[in-house]
Parts: C-alpha cells; structure tokens; sequence
C-alpha cells in the first residue's frame, strides 16, 4: 500500500493498525453497553456524546470501528441499532477526514502562501 506521503507500508503495519482499529471501538461499545446497563446515565451520555468527539479527531469511518463497535454492543442492544449508530458516526467522520479537513488544510497553506513577504 502507498502512502500519501509516498512511502510504502508492510502488511504488520496495517494488520496492527486494524487491530488498534478494532479493539478501541469494540472496548468503547462494551463501555457504552455496560455504562448502559448499570443504569450509569451520565457515564452512558459522556459515551455516547464522546463518540462525536473521537470521531472528529480519529477516523472512525473504517470497516474494522464500525464492525468493533456493534460487536461490542451487540449482546445488549442487537446489531441493527449499533450499526446504525455506528453508521452515523462513520459517515460523519468520513466527511470530516476525507472533505472538511483537506479543504482546511488547502485553505490554510494558501492563506500562508499569500502572507509571505516578498523578497
């Protein structure tokens, strides 16, 4: 696989990564499900609220997030609500990673671009 930056990355790379990937999301859901089942309201809102946040910063928008994720809150809610859920967090991280923040991005070097003195 090539990197934006042109570098390759090995198969231990990516493997490790899915599995960070994975296990983090599967170690929220079981959180949610059991801040849930407790009947710990606010420990479950903070969660569920915290989702949005994680979402902006990590890319959640991967098959191995959104599929730890309903793993890990299937036992108590089903898999169709943690999916949709999940879902909704994927697809909203996505627009985040893949348009908001390039155009940001862009905008920024431009606007650095233009600031500079010339010689």
């Amino acid at each position: 696989m090539l990197r934006a930056s042109g570098e390759h990355t090995t198969n231990a790379t990516l493997l490790l990564s899915s599995g960070v990937g994975f296990g983090g999301a599967l170690l929220f859901g079981i959180g949610l499900s059991v801040a849930f089942t407790n009947n710990y309201e606010n420990a479950a809102a903070f969660l569920f609220f915290g989702m949005f946040v994680v979402g902006t910063l990590l890319p959640v928008y991967r098959a191995e997030c959104v599929l730890g994720f309903v793993v890990g809150m299937t036992f108590t809610f089903g898999a169709v609500l943690p999916f949709a859920i999940g879902s909704i967090i994927a697809a909203i991280s996505a627009i985040l990673h893949r348009l908001i923040y390039p155009v940001m991005v862009r905008c920024w070097k431009w606007l650095r671009w233009r600031s500079v003195p010339p010689p």
